[in-house]
C-alpha cells in the first residue's frame, strides 16, 4: 500500500493533479485488492496508475489522456493496456466509484468548529499520510478525519476532546484513541512517508 501510494504521489506531482486525489485513488486500490487479492506484484504499478486515473476521471472534468498517464511511468505500459486495466477495474467494482473521502469529513469538521490555518494544515497532511499505512485499511473515512483532528489538537497542546467535538464528529475520545495512536506511530517512524514531506514542506503550508 505504501509503495502504491508513493507511486501515486510521483504521478500526481508530475501530472500536476490536486493532492487530495490520492485519497480516492488509494480507496480504489484497497477495494480492488479486496476483490482480487491475488493480483501479481508485477501488475501493482499498473493497478495504481489505473486507480489514480479512475479517481481523476471521477472527480474532475478534464482528466489527462491515457497516453499522458503512461508516459509518466516510463515502465513500458501502453495506453491500450491502461484502458484495458480500467475496464477490468470498473467491472470488478461494478462501477461503484463513489467515495466519502476523509477530506470531505475533515472540511465539515473544520467549518463547524472554526479552527485556524495551523490546525487545518496539519490535519490535512495527516489524512493523506494515512494512505501509506496498512493499519488504516477498512477505517471509516469519518473516523480517519476525526482521529487526525484529535491528534492535531494534541500536537498544538489544545484543550481535551470535549462533548462539542464529539457532537460535531460523532466520535468520543475513547473511540478515536486507537487510530490516534496509529497516527503517532506513523509520524514517529516516518518510514515510507517521505514522499509527502516535500510537497507539504513548501512555503504554502
Amino acid at each position: 500500500r505504501g509503495m502504491i501510494a508513493t507511486l501515486m504521489i510521483c504521478i500526481i506531482d508530475q501530472v500536476r493533479l490536486p493532492k487530495e486525489i490520492l485519497l480516492h485513488g488509494i480507496y480504489i486500490v484497497d477495494r480492488l485488492l479486496s476483490c482480487h487479492p491475488s493480483i501479481n506484484n508485477d501488475r501493482m504499478e499498473l493497478m495504481g496508475l489505473t486507480a489514480l486515473w479512475l479517481a481523476v476521471k471521477f472527480e474532475y472534468r478534464n482528466a489527462p489522456s491515457a497516453e499522458s498517464m503512461v508516459s509518466v511511468l516510463h515502465s513500458g505500459y501502453s495506453a491500450t493496456e491502461l484502458i484495458e486495466s480500467e475496464r477490468f477495474a470498473c467491472n470488478a467494482l461494478e462501477y461503484r466509484l463513489v467515495y466519502p473521502s476523509p477530506a470531505s469529513f475533515l472540511r465539515e469538521y473544520l467549518i463547524a468548529t472554526c479552527w485556524g490555518d495551523d490546525i487545518h494544515t496539519l490535519a490535512w497532511c495527516l489524512i493523506h499520510v494515512s494512505c501509506f499505512e496498512n493499519g488504516f485499511v477498512g477505517a471509516k473515512p469519518s473516523l480517519v478525519a476525526a482521529a487526525a483532528l484529535m491528534f492535531t489538537r494534541q500536537v498544538f497542546l489544545l484543550d481535551e476532546w470535549t462533548s462539542k467535538h464529539s457532537e460535531v464528529t460523532g466520535y468520543t475520545a475513547e473511540e478515536l484513541r486507537s487510530l490516534v495512536g496509529l497516527y503517532k506511530a506513523v509520524i514517529a517512524s516516518s518510514n515510507g512517508h517521505r514522499p509527502f514531506e516535500e510537497p507539504f514542506g513548501s512555503p504554502k503550508y
